[in-house]
């Protein structure tokens, strides 16, 4: 299943846009990090929206977990109703990273059983079957930016209270661990996953740049995204 399903899709991709693109295999894993991206746009699309509206819904949110804060069960269905109602899914960023995760293992796969003579080069400058610092630092840089951008400060909660501190902390270490750690992944795999992981994440910012300027609300506002 593995290979039917992932593994010889994503060969015969590589494959034939290493074919039409001259040999230039960094050109042909850009061209299908995008063609992934693309095929994936809708459910990133609704990951996206979802958090805007997550962040709409926080002062509502606020509000049930003052009043149920002696009840947990009431206020745990209470918040999935007001989920539902407006049709926000809050684990859909996670089912993105999960989705993502298999294409990473199966490229990085794929490409160890690629021809390495002559080396798989990007524009004949960087060498895919090597590590390479300088893309596993503009991962990490690329990482930083996009969740920057996706967790823009909102309604803030009671700093003092065990929910402010933990989103709090999911935030900072969203914004600082998760570049790191994405940044030493392509580091220690090699060039090819760390050009697949910066032209995802430039892919990614350019998606939710394109989705405010299309959805221009802001969290907190009454207005709802289309």
């Amino acid at each position: 299943m593995w290979n039917t399903v992932f593994y010889q899709p994503m060969h015969t991709a590589l494959v034939f846009f290493i074919s039409a693109l001259g040999g230039d295999v960094g050109l042909a894993i850009i061209v299908l990090t995008i063609l992934v991206r693309l095929v994936l746009f809708p459910l990133s699309k609704k990951s996206i929206l979802s958090q805007h509206r997550m962040k709409e819904l926080e002062p509502e949110l606020k509000q049930i977990k003052e009043k149920y804060k002696n009840d947990k069960q009431e206020y745990a269905r209470r918040t999935m109703e007001i989920y539902r109602a407006n049709k926000v899914n809050p684990f859909s960023s996670i089912l993105l990273i999960l989705i993502q995760l298999p294409i990473i293992i199966v490229l990085y796969q794929v490409f160890l059983r690629l021809p390495l003579e002559p080396a798989p080069m990007l524009l004949g400058l960087v060498d895919l079957s090597d590590k390479s610092l300088f893309l596993a630092v503009l991962v990490g840089i690329s990482q930083f930016f996009q969740t920057k951008l996706m967790t823009q400060p909102s309604a803030p909660a009671d700093p003092n209270s065990f929910g402010g501190q933990l989103s709090r902390s999911f935030q900072l270490q969203m914004k600082y661990f998760l570049p790191f750690f994405l940044a030493f992944i392509a580091y220690k795999f090699s060039a090819a996953v760390a050009l697949y992981l910066l032209v995802s994440n430039m892919f990614t910012i350019g998606q939710e740049l394109y989705l405010k300027r299309k959805n221009p609300n802001e969290p907190g506002k009454d207005k709802k995204l289309n």
